[in-house]
């Protein structure tokens, strides 16, 4: 009888086990990687196939590595180049939504540091601007927001924008 029990009692531990390491797998909300900016929807009248910078001010509390960034509920955006990042430092502003043929003319010292977001790692403490490049050929686009998908110390996790996008003819 002692012997089934201890048996059980391997198998429930083996199990548990077993369970957290397969959660541990999964990629959390909650993590290190604070996304700024305010709620709400920002209106971009562009043109039709004019590129915009969208950006979005995002605060590492430790190390972290970009995996991928998209747009969620993204419709009739198209996106002509890999999104990049930008780290803001001695008090540069970060980059709202501007035609890309602007950026590099108002914020030509911020914009020559860009380098490309996917495999960048982001440093515990700095804020650092994190830019896709939208174009809409109907001028008539949108997205309910930017979700960032990164990992720190082992861990997989997501961070989501409040901020939502829309693209039109006039705002």
């Amino acid at each position: 009888m002692k012997r089934r029990t201890t048996n059980a009692l391997s198998a429930a531990v083996v199990t548990a086990a077993f369970s957290v390491v397969l959660c541990g797998c999964s990629a959390s909300t909650a993590g290190p990687l604070a996304m700024g900016g305010e709620s709400g929807s920002l209106c971009v009248a562009a043109a039709a196939n004019e590129p915009y910078a969208i950006g979005e001010v995002v605060t590492p509390a430790e190390d972290v590595t970009i995996d991928r960034i998209e747009l969620i509920g993204a419709r009739g955006l198209d996106q002509p180049q890999p999104p990049v990042v930008i780290e803001l430092r001695n008090g540069a502003t970060a980059i709202g939504a501007l035609p890309l043929s602007e950026v590099a003319h108002q914020y030509e010292d911020t914009w020559s540091t860009r380098r490309n977001a996917v495999g960048a790692v982001l440093s515990k403490g700095s804020d650092y601007s994190l830019v896709v490049v939208l174009e809409s050929a109907t001028q008539s686009g949108s997205a309910h927001s930017m979700k960032v998908f990164y990992r720190s110390a082992g861990r997989d996790y997501e961070a989501e924008g409040t901020t939502s996008y829309a693209f039109k003819t006039h705002c």
